[in-house]
């Protein structure tokens, strides 16, 4: 499958546009949620790889139209230094978010709740869905609301730099879906 490399200095593709990339090194803020089993859990267990982090609610309908391209994407890197991390953070508990994810072809996706609001705080979000990449060093580098792109970049093989690590991530020069 070809790749493609983000260079430096080079114009984003449109896709990208509802992103903006992180100016320089902001750590994760480290609020803690509930993960299925009901276990308080923070960003800063996923450390030492990305995480890609969307707030979404049941009733935000764009966040419903995306979850299935994230189960998707969560299902192509497993076990890679790559994790989909899909926080609920309506009214209800992890019962009714794994149901909801299930029913909407999600269900691959682990389920993890945030009822109290805490993340969207943390990160300032004024609306959802809320879409963050977070580099193995936990801190964000990129930021945006919906990512509608992301089919399209795993299908072609979508590859970035991380201008947070001047480069390298770890696996070479890129990190590749």
């Amino acid at each position: 499958m070809p790749t493609r490399t983000v260079q430096q200095g080079a114009v984003p593709p449109a896709s990208l546009a509802p992103f903006t990339a992180s100016e320089s090194p902001v750590a994760v803020p480290q609020v803690a949620f509930n993960d299925a089993r009901g276990n308080r859990i923070s960003l800063a267990q996923f450390k030492g790889r990305y995480v890609l982090l969307n707030l979404w609610a049941t009733w935000c309908a764009p966040c419903v139209r995306e979850l299935p391209a994230l189960a998707r994407l969560h299902s192509a890197v497993a076990n890679r230094r790559f994790q989909v991390v899909a926080v609920d953070i309506g009214r209800g508990g992890a019962a009714d978010a794994r149901s909801f994810l299930a029913a909407h072809d999600a269900g691959a996706l682990d389920t993890y709740v945030d009822s109290n609001l805490a993340l969207l705080r943390a990160f300032g979000a004024y609306g959802l869905p809320l879409t963050v990449l977070i580099d193995p060093k936990a801190t964000l580098f990129i930021l945006g609301t919906e990512m509608d792109y992301v089919e399209e970049k795993l299908q072609s093989g979508f590859v970035f730099r991380n201008p947070n690590e001047k480069g390298r991530c770890g696996c070479g020069e890129s990190f590749h879906v």
